[in-house]
């Protein structure tokens, strides 16, 4: 089946990382700013109680766009061998952020949603500035993320994504084009893992 596939990099940043100053530089190295937008996404996350879609890469969860719009994605790896991510993503509208809305949205695909758990295993807030940018048939969003996961960590990340018909080779020039300029670390973690991880991380941390 022809699913529609996120192909994706990443990048974790520092929370005064210059925005502006890569978008320009993108900008004298061949791309042109086609659009500029802000949104707020609330993400909540469901999982099996042995938390089997943390473990393999995947994601259930319900978005929540400008506290408006509602939808419902699932998504899972297909391809991690190269420097970007390959993803399938599946993306419902639902009429209410409820579990039951969630799993209405799938009843008709072919997936077993049966045991996942009605209660979300994180909350992340993400306030998320996109930049679509072209360079020839070429077109990518460069999202500027900073997320909160369950009001106890923030993170700041890049994520550049190749948008459909574009050849994702791209994403390894654009990195090409980072290194010479910039040290930045690449991650291929959903933001559901590093949610996941980095909460229960900063629980530890408070224990001792």
């Amino acid at each position: 089946m022809n699913e529609p596939k996120e192909i994706e990099l990443k990048y974790l940043v520092e929370y005064n990382f210059d925005k502006i100053g890569l978008v320009l530089y993108l900008v004298d190295n061949g791309y042109t700013i086609e659009d500029i937008n802000h949104v707020t996404n609330e993400d909540i996350y469901f999982d099996t109680p042995d938390k089997l879609l943390q473990r393999t890469d995947s994601s259930l969860r319900i978005r929540v766009i400008d506290n408006k719009m509602i939808k419902g994605t699932l998504k899972y790896p297909v391809d991690n061998d190269n420097l970007y991510v390959k993803r399938v993503e599946i993306e419902q509208d639902l009429e209410s952020k409820d579990f039951d809305a969630l799993l209405n949205a799938f009843n008709n695909k072919r997936f077993d949603l049966s045991k996942i758990c009605p209660f979300p295993f994180l909350r992340a807030f993400n306030n998320r500035h996109n930049f679509t940018l072209k360079n020839g048939e070429n077109i990518i969003t460069l999202s500027f993320d900073t997320i909160i996961y369950n009001e106890t960590y923030q993170e700041f990340m890049i994520e550049i994504e190749a948008i459909k018909g574009t050849n994702p080779k791209v994403l390894e020039e654009i990195n090409e084009l980072i290194k010479r300029k910039y040290d930045l670390k690449t991650t291929k973690q959903s933001k559901y893992q590093r949610g996941i991880e980095l909460t229960k991380l900063a629980i530890l941390r408070r224990k001792h």
